[in-house]
């Protein structure tokens, strides 16, 4: 009963590491993205304020065209930069992905291996007891328990003489 109490808690801490497994690679994807997600808004946030800051400048110098082309060379060339960047990151992001995702099988394969494993032994353990059990009831010997027998406590009856004995 020791090994089939022992399979079950392998079984169940196999399964539970899966799991545990799978939720970390949700967990560790969902920071990834919400990390890119928050670059990618505050790269649109100052593209956004460099624009009006070049429209303000062209409505209050509306003649300067060297200087607004200056400054809209500037604000593309950062861009481009930027757009660059965010690529890189996620790219970056992109290989830390395939990095979770071979762990994340590697951890449920193996767990899944300890889970089986534990369930095939106690399934074989279960047969075995079936096996002896039947065999036991078919000889029509008692079946020899694998716990030391509990003593039973012997009461003794102590009979007094009675009046009418005597």
């Amino acid at each position: 009963m020791t090994e089939q109490r022992s399979n079950r808690e392998k079984f169940f801490d196999a399964l539970d590491e899966s799991f545990e497994a799978l939720l970390d690679a949700v967990r560790s994807g969902n920071e990834r993205g919400y990390r890119f997600s928050r670059r990618l808004v505050n790269e649109a946030e100052q593209a956004q304020r460099d624009l009006i800051h070049l429209g303000r400048r062209f409505a209050r110098q509306p003649r300067d065209v060297r200087g607004l082309y200056q400054s809209s060379v500037e604000l593309a060339r950062r861009g481009v930069s930027n757009s660059v960047l965010l690529t890189r990151e996620w790219m970056d992001g992109a290989q830390e992905a395939r990095r979770d995702v071979r762990e994340t099988a590697r951890k449920v394969i193996r767990a899944n291996r300890t889970a089986a494993q534990a369930l095939g032994a106690a399934v074989q353990a279960t047969a075995t007891d079936l096996v002896q059990s039947a065999s036991e009831r078919a000889s029509g010997r008692p079946a020899p328990s694998r716990r030391p027998a509990a003593r039973r406590r012997v009461r003794r009856v102590v009979r007094r003489p009675t009046g009418d004995q005597e």
